[in-house]
């Protein structure tokens, strides 16, 4: 191997050169850029939905509130795959969207997720229980509630928690952000900067510490299978398992 060919491996024989441990071609102000960008369009989109929405009055109907998340949320997306595929000119490889074993899949995706699920559920049990705090529902928690007796709405919701909101915000949180803080601070620090990060954009100060714990775990699940896959099954599982109880409880 010649000298100036990079090589693979470290010296502890770690791959450096794989997701999430490679050091992708864009930085931090490319991540500044995005994130500014999509909360400006999702805004002024957002507007606009609910200006075409109003009627007589000023409520909002559950299908436009539906439709502004799901823009909302493939904005997200958009704006990643943009920059990465043509400003940078790199493969999807490099977010992590490649390959990954069934085993990972199954394991570290579905099974961990539904643990991560039912910890995370005791966990605010107990938490909500001692503080007495009574915790407003979470916006699309109050979205699914508002579209229960509509078929077509409540899958639309479905969609929206269980495969819109898992892949775009993995793909930026874990696949856009995580890999560059973890080049440039190491993987400590990436966890903990990328899971705040996950944790305030919801803009949910009450579960805000849960909401970080959930983005640490996921992204110690990209560590351990080299892959944003089972992140993103992981994701879904949890927003899905938290729909089921809503309507358990």
């Amino acid at each position: 191997m010649s000298l100036l060919t990079p090589r693979p491996f470290g010296g502890d024989g770690v791959d450096r050169t794989r997701f999430p441990r490679c050091n992708p071609p864009w930085g931090i102000a490319s991540i500044v850029v995005v994130f500014a960008l999509y909360l400006v369009l999702s805004f002024a989109l957002g507007i606009i939905i609910a200006v075409l929405d109003l009627h007589t009055g000023l409520q909002i109907s559950p299908s436009a509130l539906l439709l502004a998340s799901l823009a909302s949320e493939g904005l997200l997306a958009v704006l990643v795959l943009g920059v990465v595929r043509f400003r940078y000119h790199s493969s999807l490889r490099i977010l992590g969207l490649s390959g990954t074993s069934w085993r990972d899949l199954l394991y570290y995706g579905i099974c961990s997720g539904f643990g991560i699920s039912f910890l995370m559920i005791v966990f605010m049990s107990v938490f909500f229980s001692l503080s007495h705090l009574h915790p407003q529902p979470q916006p699309v928690v109050d979205l699914i509630v508002s579209v229960a007796h509509s078929r077509w709405l409540f899958l639309g919701c479905l969609l929206l928690a269980g495969v819109f909101a898992p892949v775009c915000e993995e793909m930026y949180f874990r696949g856009f952000v995580y890999p560059v803080l973890r080049h440039r601070f190491g993987m400590p620090a990436a966890v903990l900067i990328t899971s705040c990060l996950f944790a305030a954009i919801h803009f949910d100060l009450v579960r805000f510490l849960f909401l970080a714990l959930l983005g640490a775990f996921l992204a110690i699940v990209c560590e351990k299978t080299r892959s944003l896959l089972p992140a993103i099954a992981a994701h879904s599982v949890y927003n899905l398992a938290s729909i089921v109880l809503l309507f358990l409880h």
